[in-house]
């Protein structure tokens, strides 16, 4: 089918591509979340650190030496001293319960069911034993917002890319294969009209010098057979002709006259034989012609030795 070689390549080529793509997307898509999530670690381990140098702690009673920017939306801080708490941000009843379980805990972190924030608590100690719990707070929001971006954005950026590929792909094949069909139209010509036609591609050292040098060999053994075919029809009418001109000149000189019976008679043996050399001759045509080979018949042996050791 015309076309389909290009067509199965561009379609194999854009698949593996689009294979690769959706590998490469879902890939950095998953590392950018690990590392959005390692940020807001960090940033609440910074933030319940900063907290904690913010307190004093004297005979296991916890106090807030300097207050937290409770005012900022996204400064979140729970401070405990024991199972008290002297001092929590403005949020909802929820949030406060989630950081009262992790306080209870001691610590660790934990995530509100929506998934909108991340709780990690650390303990406050005082010569090694622990008087209370700190629990910091913040919005995943901004990170999860950062996700989606980045993953419509490559979902996009890899559609694009795709579409380039396949177009460069399409290209590519195409001017990669028109020399070809164009050799294969040139030789599909020559081997109609013109046999003496020869891509002469010198000395092979690529694919299509390699077939090049194929076609101009099927060219020559096209061109072989047309000769040997030809040199056989040339001997074909030659030795055919030749017993048939004697029938015909014995029979035209029988008739010319009334003659005796005996020079009939010696007339119609001569035409007999004549007859019977031309029967032999046709046999051993068709032996030859059934036995393939009429094309070697030119590089083993004469045409005309063959039928005279025939007849």
């Amino acid at each position: 089918m015309k076309g389909g070689l290009r067509r199965q390549l561009t379609i194999t080529v854009t698949a593996v591509s689009a294979v690769t793509l959706l590998l490469l997307v879902v890939g950095f898509n998953v590392a950018l979340r690990s590392s959005l999530s390692a940020d807001a670690d960090r940033l609440l381990e910074a933030r319940a650190q900063a907290a904690l140098e913010g307190l004093d702690v004297v005979d296991g009673q916890v106090s807030v030496r300097e207050s937290s920017d409770s005012g900022a939306p996204d400064a979140q801080v729970w401070i405990y001293s024991g199972s008290r708490n002297i001092e929590k941000p403005p949020v909802n009843e929820r949030i406060n319960g989630l950081a009262n379980s992790l306080a209870t805990m001691g610590d660790g972190t934990i995530e509100d069911a929506p998934g909108d924030v991340r709780l990690y608590a650390t303990p406050i100690q005082e010569k090694s034993a622990s008087v209370g719990t700190v629990v910091a707070g913040i919005s995943l929001d901004p990170y999860e917002r950062t996700a989606e971006r980045a993953l419509v954005a490559s979902i996009i950026l890899a559609v694009l890319v795709l579409i380039l590929i396949a177009i460069a792909t399409r290209l590519t094949v195409n001017r990669a294969l028109r020399p070809v069909a164009r050799m294969t139209a040139d030789a599909a010509d020559w081997s109609e009209h013109d046999l003496d036609r020869r891509f002469n591609p010198g000395k092979p050292n690529d694919e299509l010098t390699e077939l090049a040098a194929t076609f101009d060999q099927m060219l020559d053994r096209m061109a072989a057979m047309v000769r040997h075919e030809r040199n056989f029809s040339a001997e074909v009418s030659h030795e055919l002709r030749t017993p048939l001109s004697s029938i015909s000149a014995e029979a035209e000189v029988a008739l010319l006259r009334d003659r005796e019976a005996g020079s009939y008679r010696h007339s119609l043996e001569r035409i007999s034989n004549r007859s019977q050399e031309l029967s032999e001759i046709l046999e051993t045509l068709l032996s030859v012609a059934r036995a393939g080979g009429v094309s070697s018949l030119g590089e083993t042996c004469d045409l005309d030795e063959a039928v005279m050791a025939a007849v």
